[in-house]
C-alpha cells in the first residue's frame, strides 16, 4: 500500500508552491514508502498517538479519530512542516485541568518512559496545547501550570504500572496501526495442480 501525505486545508495556495514545501512533501512521501520507515518507527508513532487517544477516552472525549501524515505550515517557525501522524478528539466541557493536561502530554511522557523520546518540536507542540487548555480552564500563572503539569506527569507514570492501563494503551496502538499504517497482507500462494508431471518434477527436485 502506497502511503500518501495529504496537505492541510490551512496551507495557502502560495505556500503550496513554495519550493521548500514541495521538496519536503516529496521527501516525506519517499521516506514513508521506503525501508527506512521501519516497524519500530511505526510502533514509536503508535505509542505517541495511542497514548493521546487512551487518555482522551478516559477523559470522556468524543470524535476520536486517528489521522495519517499531513503537510502543514508551521506558524511559529514560518516554514513547511510534516506531521507524520495525529489524533483528533473533542474533550467535554466537564474536563478537569489535570485530565486535559494528561491527554496533551501522554504522547511524549510514555515514549520518554520507554526510552524512545519524541523530537523536541513534537514535545513543544504537546506542551503548547497543554498550556492553552490550562489557560482556558483555569487562567492561572506559569508557576501554577508547572505544578499541575508535574502532577499530571506523575499520575501518568504511576498509572503506566497498572496492567489494565498498559492493555488499554496497547489496544490504542493496535487501532492506530490498523487505521493509519496497516501492514499489507501478502496474497495467498497459488495452488499448483498436482499432475503426474508436477509430481515427477518434485521427485527430481525441480519444484518445491
Amino acid at each position: 500500500m502506497t502511503i500518501k501525505v495529504s496537505i492541510s486545508e490551512t496551507v495557502t495556495a502560495e505556500q503550496r508552491i513554495d519550493p521548500a514545501f514541495i521538496k519536503l512533501h516529496k521527501e516525506s512521501e519517499a521516506f514513508l514508502n521506503s525501508t527506512a520507515f521501519t516497524a519500530r518507527y511505526r510502533r514509536k508513532l503508535s505509542l505517541h498517538e495511542g497514548a493521546h487517544a487512551y487518555y482522551a477516552r478516559r477523559a470522556n472525549a468524543i470524535n476520536i479519530k486517528y489521522r495519517g501524515p499531513m503537510m502543514t505550515w508551521h506558524a511559529k517557525l514560518d516554514c513547511p512542516f510534516i506531521v507524520r501522524a495525529s489524533v483528533d478528539y473533542t474533550l467535554p466541557v466537564t474536563v478537569t485541568p489535570i485530565e486535559a493536561i494528561k491527554v496533551c502530554i501522554a504522547g511524549f511522557v510514555l515514549p520518554e518512559y520507554y526510552g524512545t523520546p519524541n523530537e523536541p518540536i513534537s514535545i513543544e507542540g504537546d506542551m503548547d496545547r497543554a498550556k492553552r487548555w490550562f489557560a482556558e480552564l483555569v487562567g492561572g500563572t506559569k508557576e501554577e501550570f508547572e505544578t499541575e503539569f508535574l502532577n499530571a506527569k506523575a499520575e501518568i507514570l504511576a498509572e503506566i504500572l497498572i496492567p489494565s492501563v498498559q492493555e488499554g494503551i496497547v489496544a490504542e496502538m493496535t487501532r492506530f496501526l490498523s487505521e493509519v499504517f496497516p501492514v499489507p497482507v501478502p496474497p495467498a500462494p497459488s495452488r499448483v495442480k498436482l499432475t503426474s508431471a508436477v509430481l515427477r518434477a518434485r521427485r527430481m527436485g525441480w519444484m518445491a
